[in-house]
């Protein structure tokens, strides 16, 4: 069996780490449009002004997914799920996955207030930002360097 698992948050993380746990065998994906594997969030804002550095807030490592046979994936946007077929596909992939079973752990995203042009500002960095993953925190860090 093939459990795929679109989502590397605590949700995502703690399904495959339990599902692992209860059965050796089955084979485990785990697809993510970040660029780190699992980290916490708690401490995105100290990373704005340097207090720690993006590895810092790394929970698990690429070491960690291998010791547990979890395959991880990162930067991997799905663009469509068929589950009549129980393929998904990714953008900039050709062929779509097969599973089994999915869990769908997307986590949040931040809201944006009905500000004018706020959207389109955050889009542009162009001085409004939302405070979410640690390119966010980047993103901010890079603008304020910028004064």
């Amino acid at each position: 069996m093939k459990v795929v698992i679109l989502g590397n948050n605590v949700a995502g993380t703690f399904s495959a780490q339990n599902i692992r746990f209860l059965n050796n065998e089955v084979e485990i994906e785990i697809f993510t449009q970040e660029n780190y594997p699992y980290y916490s969030r708690v401490h995105l804002p100290e990373l704005i002004p340097g207090k720690i550095k993006a590895g810092d807030l790394i929970v698990f490592d690429e070491e960690w997914y291998k010791n547990k046979d979890l395959k991880l994936y990162l930067n991997k946007k799905a663009v469509n799920i068929d589950p009549k077929n129980k393929t998904i596909l990714f953008e900039k992939d050709g062929e779509p996955i097969l599973y089994d079973k999915l869990i769908l752990a997307l986590g949040s995203t931040p809201n944006i207030p009905p500000i004018k042009n706020a959207r389109e500002m955050r889009d542009d960095n162009k001085g409004v930002f939302t405070l979410r993953t640690i390119d966010d925190a980047l993103k901010i860090r890079d603008y304020i360097e910028k004064f």
